[in-house]
């Protein structure tokens, strides 16, 4: 499958989770446990983009522009309507944050002074630490596009590490509860260890872009922030 396809199939479950954690039980409990791919399957793409773009700093002013837009429409609605059910999503600062986060391993690499090297190397490892504290999904986002981008071209090592970082989340995440029920729910709720499911979206991907024109462009864009805040407009209308 292109990209484009790939990016409307993860939509589909990323309504879902929005659905689900927006209005309790309308959905089945195990429906987060079944996105945990969508976010690392986005943030791959902007590794691709990262990648093969002819303009890195268009497309990082879009990525920043959306999330600096988004956190603006997000605080104003959190304030005057989604009084119950307050939203602070915000994949695109994670993923800009990502983006600038590729970008001085990137210069960490081709310097050649060493105080340019440690500069880079202390840039990126003060955004990883930001990132796990201000980003939506940043303690998983982050190290999977630094994984996807060292490891570029060695899809075995790229494999291991995705699991190895799964396995690091699964044992932060992991609390035995009184019964098998309970806890299942719980890793259910708290499955960032999941992220490892989107491999088989990974190896679906043809390395073709798709359909390429200003609606598929900017269609994500749109989409993602808009699906948000109606699904919240709904549930706090719901709710209230």
């Amino acid at each position: 499958m292109n990209a484009f396809v790939l990016k409307l199939i993860a939509l589909i479950f990323m309504v879902a989770d929005n659905l689900f954690l927006a209005i309790p039980d309308l959905l089945p409990w195990w429906t987060h446990a079944a996105t945990r791919w969508v976010a690392p399957l986005f943030a791959f793409f902007v590794v691709e983009g990262f990648q093969k773009t002819s303009n890195r700093r268009a497309y990082f002013t879009r990525l920043a522009g959306m999330a600096a837009l988004m956190s603006a429409v997000n605080l104003m609605l959190n304030r005057y309507l989604f009084l119950i059910r307050p939203l602070h999503d915000n994949i695109f600062l994670t993923l800009a944050l990502g983006f600038l986060l590729l970008i001085c391993v990137e210069q960490v690499s081709v310097r050649r002074a060493w105080l340019q090297k440690l500069g880079f190397a202390l840039a990126a490892m003060g955004l990883l630490v930001l990132g796990f504290f201000i980003a939506e999904g940043g303690t998983v986002v982050l190290p999977f596009m630094l994984i996807t981008w060292l490891l570029r071209g060695r899809r075995a090592w790229r494999n291991l590490a995705y699991l190895a970082l799964a396995g690091l989340l699964f044992l932060m995440n992991y609390q035995p509860y009184g019964n098998f029920n309970d806890t299942i729910r719980m890793l259910a709720y708290n499955s960032d260890f999941l992220l490892i499911t989107v491999l088989p979206f990974i190896y679906l991907y043809n390395g073709q872009r798709g359909p390429s024109n200003w609606f598929t462009k900017y269609f994500f864009y749109a989409f993602y922030p808009l699906s948000l805040w109606i699904t919240y407009a709904f549930a706090n209308g719901l709710l209230n």
